[in-house]
């Protein structure tokens, strides 16, 4: 009787394209599998690219499922390029960039594949929008369903028609916010619906901010080294900041990029002229105890995307300030206005708001609680793995 039922399990494949744990992609996938291996309702399998870290694939491994390694020749300039977030070259750069990750795709999807039959699943759950173009050429007897993290930053005509032509194979689209949700239903024929991202609580999470206080204040940031998520901005606005404050600053780590260089510029000047604290950690694993050090955290990115860090803010009963934009203002919409929105994106403005805040003229009070409620509601591991279990089952009916 045990064997039959063994058998009548699904398997579900997942398919990431992450390099690092540390990442909101990676870890969010992640909280899904290891609720799901508990439950021990399908038989799970994963999917890294060569570039992934031992970090992320000991954590897999951590709970007892078998990893198969794929070089990261997998369409993911293409995909990059349709969503619209390859950037930063010309035209011809552009294209040669795209042409030669492509031949080295198709070089190796034979081997891809070869790897999928023999695992033999029922569902590939691939954890990108940029693995869009891979999953177009996965065997076509396999369900397939695109997690979309990504918002659309370019929508030209030649994207939204790659996008629909790539997309046209896949059964299942999870969007991960109401934005991208907006933005992709048009372009797909298949299941599709809103999913948020697992936000896992701290145990410490009832511990309270002093912002408003108008008094010493912890400053967080996790935007990093990349240049999408804005720190720049942050760091630059310290320069307006006229009461006494200390900066916790983390994320991405410095890089040989020109906007590396000016931001690490920026922060040794604010350091070492100005005599402001800026404590850098890089990458940061347990980004609770993070949060929680930190009486309000700023969110400064400049491209409308779903943000863990916001809603690992709520959870920990941290304010927030962010840049208004489509997804920063649906969140507000849904959440009783629980984030503190800067119309302009420039630093200016930025260090304007944060220093209302301090000076009490905000109240938070009832923003923080509205924060808890949002997170409550749509990011507590145990719905949305509910959610995921129901949509996995609607794919394979």
């Amino acid at each position: 009787m045990t064997a039959n039922i063994k058998e009548k399990k699904i398997k579900i494949l997942y398919l990431l394209h992450s390099t690092f744990f540390e990442g909101g992609a990676g870890k969010s996938i992640y909280e899904i599998i290891k609720e799901l291996s508990i439950k021990k309702e399908y038989d799970l399998e994963i999917i890294l690219l060569d570039s992934a870290n031992e970090d992320i694939e000991k954590k897999f491994k951590d709970l007892g499922l078998k990893i198969t390694i794929i070089k990261k020749r997998c369409f993911l300039q293409l995909g990059k390029f349709q969503i619209g977030w390859l950037q930063g070259f010309s035209f011809i750069m552009t294209l040669a960039i795209i042409t030669k990750d492509t031949l080295l795709s198709f070089k190796e999807l034979k081997n891809v594949n070869n790897k999928i039959y023999k695992i033999n699943p029922h569902i590939i759950h691939l954890n990108s929008s940029t693995l869009i173009p891979l999953a177009f050429f996965l065997p076509k007897k396999i369900k397939k369903i695109i997690h979309v993290r990504e918002s659309l930053i370019t929508k030209s005509y030649m994207r939204k028609k790659l996008i629909k032509f790539f997309i046209s194979l896949i059964d299942g689209v999870i969007c991960i916010s109401d934005s991208e949700y907006e933005q992709f239903k048009p372009l797909v024929k298949s299941k599709i619906r809103v999913i948020g991202n697992p936000i896992v609580s701290s145990d410490l999470s009832t511990s309270r901010s002093n912002v408003g206080s108008n008094s010493y204040i912890k400053i967080g940031c996790l935007a990093g080294h990349d240049e999408k998520k804005g720190g720049i901005f942050f760091i630059k606005s310290l320069n307006y900041l006229n009461f006494d404050f200390e900066v916790n600053y983390a994320g991405p780590e410095k890089n040989e990029s020109n906007y590396s260089k000016n931001l690490q510029r920026e922060i040794n000047y604010l350091k070492n002229k100005k005599k402001i604290r800026i404590n850098n950690f890089g990458l940061i694993e347990n980004i609770n105890e993070f949060i929680l050090n930190n009486d309000l955290i700023v969110v400064p990115h400049l491209r409308p995307h779903f943000s863990r860090v916001i809603i690992e803010s709520f959870c920990n009963f941290r304010p927030v300030v962010t840049f208004l934009d489509n997804w920063t203002k649906n969140i507000n919409n849904k959440s009783n206005s629980s984030l503190i929105l800067v119309k302009d994106k420039n630093e200016k403005a930025l260090a304007k708001k944060i220093s209302t805040l301090n000076e009490g003229k905000i109240l938070i009070k009832d923003k923080i609680i509205d924060g808890k409620k949002y997170w409550e509601n749509n990011h507590r591991i145990d719905i949305v793995t509910e959610k995921i279990i129901n949509f996995y089952k609607k794919i394979q009916n």
